[in-house]
């Protein structure tokens, strides 16, 4: 948006700020921000003002799954301190699990009478945001490779698949928890959401089926698992290519062939398979599925950057 210069005293000129753009940042007449210089543009630059989320909580009569769930929605929706009234050690348990394992930054600073005050005492910087985007596609990366391995029938690290789910839980939680804080990626902000949320449940497939070929440790994967899975684990590593050298032709084709992929061969494969070998591959259908919607998002971001900077042109 442009703004017509107004003179003011002596040589000094100035400028109205959007209101749209003040009120967003939580500015007041009195608040400082920043003007950086780029080349020959000067970028206005303003951190806004927290309101501290709050909540008080009473688990008593809940069960632990709903216990779970709750504090992770809670996570993402911003709240900075939480006050739990629960009843049984169990759920205090429950309580105490889920802010080691997902909540990123959080720990619990009091717990007596029955209640637990869990609260924000150290998160990662925002600027750090696309560096934990990377490291997600990185861990996915690593447990694709983990449970090739695994379907080959080599020796693996058991206890690496579990860190890797938990990790992602971690990362998702805190970039969806930013994003409901306004934080950053403004403009695409429902695409960033959905990204996590796909990539976080393909963690979740890739985590239970290891635990399928965990499971039944006498099955002997077929050629047809070992070539189902590795053209897979191809087409993850073209979008994950495609979404950082936003190559849009690249996604563009991946997704043509992961519908034909799903919709031919695979589908096929899984009428025919019974025992162990049709779990492995009602969860590498479901994992191709999750790829092809995740491919949807990663397109979305990446169209809304370039309309964004047809705007600005």
């Amino acid at each position: 948006m442009k703004r017509k210069l107004i003179k003011q005293g002596g040589s000094g000129l100035v400028a109205y700020i959007p209101k749209k753009w003040v009120d967003e940042k939580k500015l007041k007449a009195g608040d400082e921000i920043d003007f950086i210089e780029e080349a020959d543009d000067l970028i206005i630059s303003a951190k806004p003002k927290e309101d501290k989320k709050e909540i008080d909580l009473d688990f008593r009569e809940e069960d632990p799954l709903f216990i779970k769930i709750i504090i992770n929605d809670l996570y993402r929706s911003g709240f900075d301190r939480m006050i739990i009234s629960y009843k049984t050690e169990e759920q205090f348990e429950t309580v105490n699990e889920t802010v080691n394992e997902y909540l990123l930054g959080f720990e619990i600073t009091e717990k007596r009478d029955g209640k637990v005050i869990i609260e924000n005492i150290t998160l990662p910087e925002e600027e750090k945001q696309e560096v934990l985007l990377r490291r997600i596609f990185f861990i996915l990366e690593d447990m694709f490779d983990i449970i090739g391995q695994k379907i080959e029938s080599k020796k693996v690290n058991d206890k690496q698949i579990t860190e890797d789910k938990r990790k992602i839980g971690q990362y998702d939680n805190f970039s969806r928890r930013n994003i409901s804080k306004k934080k950053f990626y403004q403009e695409s902000s429902s695409f960033y959401w959905m990204l996590y949320y796909h990539l976080y449940l393909i963690s979740h497939n890739l985590y239970h089926l290891y635990g399928v070929l965990q499971e039944n440790s006498r099955y002997k994967a077929s050629k047809k698992i070992l070539y189902n899975f590795s053209e897979i684990k191809k087409f993850y590593l073209e979008m994950q290519k495609g979404f950082f050298t936003k190559d849009l032709s690249k996604l563009k084709k991946i997704n043509t062939a992961m519908n034909k992929f799903l919709y031919s061969p695979l589908q096929k494969d899984m009428q025919l398979s019974k025992n162990a070998e049709g779990l492995v591959l009602y969860y590498l259908a479901e994992l191709i599925r999750l790829l092809y919607k995740t491919n949807t998002p990663v397109l979305g971001i990446l169209l809304s950057s370039q309309t964004q900077t047809y705007k600005n042109q």
